[in-house]
């Protein structure tokens, strides 16, 4: 669905106004569900002012200063991204055309290891220690294993 609207300038845009449908929808039923909690109350407030700003009793801009400055303020813009990208070009470059950029490696490109999750810090909280924990379980039923000691598997099959 798409909804055309005019601003106090008198820009025309056309806005997409199924996202804000979709997140106004599953923010309603979220409320209506009280996912956070019954004590919780949720209010629910949607403006799309994705492209034309609502401006309630500011003049309408004069058309010979709207779009001259339009213009020139998408012209910086364009130019900002151009220059990003230039920069970032000239680094992918120097890069691909480094000679050792295959020996290159940091903590986030080496190898898991089995242990990794004793020797690193970032496990070393309780709740951290606990997803592992879910995670190896997890893992473990994936592959048909007991997950707990003296477990066996049990496998139930359902007839139609």
């Amino acid at each position: 669905m798409t909804m055309t609207a005019t601003s106090s300038s008198g820009f025309r845009s056309a806005i997409p106004s199924n996202s804000l449908a979709v997140l106004y929808g599953l923010a309603r039923e979220c409320a209506q569900q009280r996912v956070i909690g019954d004590d919780v109350e949720i209010e629910i407030h949607a403006f799309d002012e994705t492209n034309t700003h609502i401006r309630p009793g500011k003049p309408r801009e004069a058309v010979w200063s709207f779009y001259p400055r339009y213009f020139f303020a998408t012209l910086w813009k364009q130019s900002q991204w151009i220059t990003l990208f230039l920069r970032l070009h000239l680094l992918y470059r120097k890069i691909k055309a480094d000679p050792r950029r295959h020996e290159y490696t940091d903590l986030a490109l080496t190898p898991v290891v089995e242990d990794e999750d004793e020797s690193r810090e970032l496990f070393s909280s309780k709740a951290a220690k606990a997803y592992l924990d879910q995670q190896k379980r997890f893992e473990k039923m994936r592959r048909g294993e007991p997950t707990l000691a003296g477990q066996t598997k049990e496998v139930s099959t359902v007839t139609r």
